[in-house]
């Protein structure tokens, strides 16, 4: 619904239940312009506020927006890195967490030194590194000194969060293998690989991987992050993304 002249909103016949109000309010000339990067626009104003809608009418919401914070840093390669770094590929964003709630950001590509920024971000969300080659995979995402590869962020009201620096390397993991069907080895199957680790399970996680076999039933699976446990099941079929459901 469209927000009136005087601030108010109505938004008629929403059904009972827990949804996020989202708020946005863009300025004139909005995504005509880029900037850092090319994630830099103004986004205006937002704001992301929980609700529960019952069967009577819910009226009084107040709903108090911001710029959003801003996200900044710059992207490497690890040490021991060999191959020359792909930086037009590369995009940095971020992922709401869970992933259907909240106000969806834009993608910031870097600018030739690796650097990059986001703006508009607003509630619990992951930094995500998308583009990457197959060759390379992230190594660690750090913000003031702390990991937070794989961690959840709160972004509010107006914060500049500087000097974020994302790690990749181009030495990949692979894992490979063959399933068998007693003595013979099986050539119509999917693999899936996953943590033992329930905190890793969200979606899309890259602890999460699913790999068909090749002619020979041979599967490899690549950019698996190091860790100390993994959980493997072979089946006759998946539904297309079925593997990546927690």
């Amino acid at each position: 619904g469209n927000i009136r002249s005087d601030g108010t909103f109505i938004l008629t016949n929403v059904a009972p239940g827990s949804y996020t109000l989202t708020v946005t309010s863009r300025p004139q000339g909005f995504g005509r312009g880029g900037g850092r990067g090319g994630g830099g626009t103004d986004t205006g104003e937002i704001a992301s506020i929980p609700l529960t809608v019952g069967a009577e009418d819910l009226t009084g919401v107040y709903v108090v927006t911001s710029k959003g914070a801003t996200l900044s840093g710059t992207v490497t390669a690890a040490p021991e890195s060999t191959a020359a770094l792909p930086l037009s590929a590369i995009q940095i964003t971020t992922q709401a967490v869970p992933q259907t709630r909240g106000i969806g950001t834009q993608s910031s590509r870097l600018d030739p030194g690796g650097a990059f920024s986001l703006t508009g971000l607003l509630g619990p969300r992951a930094i995500r590194v998308t583009g990457l080659p197959a060759t390379w995979m992230l190594d660690a995402i750090t913000l003031n000194g702390s990991d937070v590869t794989d961690k959840v962020l709160e972004f509010a009201g107006n914060q500049d969060l500087r000097g974020a620096r994302v790690v990749v390397t181009d030495r990949v993991t692979a894992l490979s293998g063959t399933v068998r069907r007693g003595s013979a080895v099986a050539h119509d199957y999917t693999v899936v690989v996953f943590p033992d680790d329930r905190d890793k399970w969200a979606y899309p996680s890259r602890y999460l991987r699913a790999g068909r076999p090749d002619q020979q039933g041979l599967f490899k699976i690549l950019a698996l992050p190091p860790e100390a446990h993994y959980l493997a099941v072979a089946v006759d079929y998946l539904e297309e993304g079925e593997g990546s459901d927690p």
